[in-house]
């Protein structure tokens, strides 16, 4: 069994949950560990590596939603240095490195990028990840 593995990029469009192919310039998505990479992973963790975003874009991930399964969301970064918006359940809230969320099953949910350098991780306690029967796109 391999125990150890390198993150393997993806485009946010092999998820229901992009809204862009990728995002302009400023992220880069990495899967880290779910059931492809190891058919024993307890959970799906994906990070979003963002550098020098000076300006708020628009959206790139769709509010979702999963109905089984908790989310722990992680701002990582020098103190200040990563700004995140976190919208629950239609009610907004800003993040700043280092920071995390929990995010309970079945809460509507979406995160982006405002502005700085570092990486928004994603802990999906489902392994097969956000593709997953378990996932439901919401309107938002």
């Amino acid at each position: 069994m391999k125990l150890v593995h390198k993150g393997k990029p993806q485009a946010l469009k092999e998820t229901f949950l992009g809204k862009v192919e990728t995002a302009p310039g400023f992220l880069k998505r990495f899967v880290l560990l779910n059931r492809k990479l190891n058919p024993n992973a307890p959970c799906h963790i994906a990070t979003h590596l963002v550098k020098n975003l000076k300006d708020k874009p628009e959206p790139y991930v769709h509010a979702h939603a999963h109905p089984s399964s908790n989310e722990i969301g992680l701002v990582i970064g020098q103190p200040g240095a990563l700004e995140y918006e976190i919208v629950l359940n239609g009610k907004t809230h800003r993040l700043r490195s280092p920071s995390s969320v929990f995010i309970p099953a079945g809460t509507v949910h979406r995160a982006r990028a405002l502005r700085g350098s570092g990486a928004y991780v994603c802990i999906l306690m489902d392994a097969k990840g956000p593709s997953s029967a378990n996932s439901k796109r919401q309107t938002a």
